[in-house]
């Protein structure tokens, strides 16, 4: 953050930064959609998601669909809209169900790199997170 700011904000190494937070961006195996329980949970995890790779463009859509399903479960027997997504919940299949369904990493087959799970370099326990004296500039910080 320090050499963005610094190569494209310098009027802004004075002031500097005091804070940072991590946005947890979901993916999916295969960056596709996800719509469908979670495999292990019973029914008790359903996924409504585009943030997986090129569909994060329809989070704005999912978003309202999946608060409409999480604020009033009801509210979907009015609306044919969410007929699809209705279905995924009541495990009806139709058109979509092979596209929005959970998927597993194949075993020995390159994805995304997810695949890897822990022992991939995304875990988090790997990642140096901020300190407060990280976000202080310094005369060679901003270069």
């Amino acid at each position: 953050m320090k050499r963005v700011i610094g190569g494209l904000f310098l009027e802004l190494t004075e002031i500097g930064y005091t804070d940072s937070r991590l946005c947890w961006y979901t993916d999916s195996i295969d960056n596709e959609f996800v719509i469908d329980y979670v495999p292990g949970y019973s029914d008790s995890l359903f996924l409504c998601t585009g943030g997986s790779g090129h569909g994060f463009g329809f989070l704005p859509i999912l978003g309202k669909v999946g608060a409409c399903i999480t604020i009033v479960q009801q509210a979907y027997k009015a609306d044919h809209k969410l007929q699809y997504v209705k279905n995924q919940l009541e495990r009806v299949p139709d058109k979509f169900t092979p596209l929005w369904k959970w998927r597993a990493a194949e075993e020995g087959k390159k994805c995304n790199g997810l695949e890897e799970g822990e022992a991939g370099p995304r875990e988090m326990s790997k990642l140096r997170l901020a300190k407060p004296e990280d976000f202080r500039f310094t005369i060679n910080s901003a270069l």
